[in-house]
């Protein structure tokens, strides 16, 4: 739950203007002390999630990122798709990423993605919540 409320908190300080820096908080000291990790990356970022040891950041220009140790370093992850990517969620084992033109990217371990639909003009976003693994 407290890694939840990390990625959540973490979205909000990227989109508040720390883009492309990436920020991190040591849970020790509960939004006490934060610091700033270069992302590598030029593009602006949109969503961030936590699931199964690692975090996923999506953005602008198919952008994924994914980093295994709380933020500190992140690469890039080939997504073979210039859409913007509004969103990410994690359950169930698998990584979901939605965009522009009905972008849907699935991923296992966060590193190797499959586009799984590109059929509609529509804007994807997702907020979905994960219980015990299982989506709702």
């Amino acid at each position: 739950m407290i890694k939840r409320c990390i990625s959540l908190i973490t979205v909000l300080f990227i989109l508040a203007g720390a883009i492309p820096a990436v920020a991190s908080l040591d849970s020790g000291d509960v939004a006490v002390r934060w610091t700033s990790s270069k992302s590598n990356t030029s593009s602006h970022l949109f969503s961030v999630t936590y699931g199964n040891g690692t975090y996923v950041a999506v953005g602008e220009n198919g952008t994924i990122l994914t980093s295994n140790d709380g933020g500190d370093n992140w690469t890039n992850r080939a997504s073979n798709t210039g859409k913007m990517l509004r969103s990410v969620a994690y359950g169930n084992g698998t990584y979901v990423a939605v965009g522009d033109d009905g972008t849907i990217l699935s991923s296992g371990d966060g590193a190797s993605w499959t586009t799984t639909r590109r059929a509609t003009s529509l804007h994807f976003t997702v907020s979905p919540t994960a219980t015990g693994g299982l989506w709702q």
